[in-house]
């Protein structure tokens, strides 16, 4: 069901592409794979028209799948989707995979809502399964595996969301200098959040040449303009090019 619009050159160079799903969503049975082949010396955007979907499990509690599959050959690659809404009962199983070389160079985030809270539906049943891994030339840099089960105690207690239901990270690899781009950034989300009202938190760390920005708060959008805030700050550091916001977010 996977759609890809025309790619078009907003910006010169970089490759901006959509990636559309006309369905909006997952259900029970579905297994979507996404490969993204980033040959030599090329530069691409990818992002999504509007945030994705994990909707209730069927009776019989069939998993849905999702598998985000990145290699980067000497490439430069901006991942920047949509959000992934959880629904409450959703039986969802995501995994994302970057693999890297010495010369390649990638910024991108993943960020989930658990539950609607808007529509005060939280997330009370079910379960999703997230895993993320970095490698580079076949050797792990970053993997990490998070199980969430609806209604328990990890959702509520300061050991896990604390409450909060929008989770994201967004890893940079590929920086000249890593560890003062972390006190950069550091002190650049600081004047961000004291200069607009932000009820999430925001920690920024690297080991291995991965930068990592977390989140966790109660919107999504609040996390996504938080790491929109990174990304224009370190796609600078990275690349050298301001950042040029692909059209799609405007619409």
């Amino acid at each position: 069901p996977l759609r890809v619009q025309r790619p078009f050159y907003p910006e010169g160079a970089p490759c901006h592409v959509y990636i559309l799903h006309p369905p909006g969503g997952l259900v029970s049975g579905d297994n979507l794979k996404i490969d993204v082949e980033c040959h030599q010396n090329s530069h691409a955007v990818l992002t999504t028209p509007s945030a994705g979907k994990i909707y209730q499990a069927d009776s019989c509690n069939v998993p849905q799948h999702q598998r985000v599959k990145i290699n980067l050959d000497n490439a430069v690659c901006e991942w920047l989707p949509q959000e992934t809404i959880v629904f409450n009962g959703a039986n969802g199983c995501l995994n994302t995979e970057i693999e890297l070389n010495d010369n390649s160079k990638f910024i991108g985030w993943d960020i989930y809502c658990l539950g609607r809270t808007a529509g005060n539906q939280p997330f009370e049943r079910g379960s999703v399964i997230q895993t993320l891994k970095v490698t580079k030339n076949g050797l792990p840099l970053l993997i990490e595996r998070q199980v969430v089960n609806g209604g328990g105690d990890e959702l509520s207690q300061r050991y896990g969301f604390a409450g909060h239901s929008v989770s994201g990270t967004l890893i940079v690899y590929g920086l000249d200098n890593s560890q003062d781009s972390v006190v950069a950034l550091r002190e650049s989300i600081e004047l961000f959040t004291s200069e607009t009202p932000f009820k999430g938190l925001v920690a920024v760390t690297q080991r291995l040449g991965v930068l990592l920005v977390r989140y966790l708060g109660p919107c999504s959008e609040e996390g996504k303009n938080m790491f929109i805030h990174c990304w224009k700050q370190l796609r600078v550091e990275l690349l050298g090019i301001e950042a040029s916001e692909p059209r799609i977010w405007l619409t």
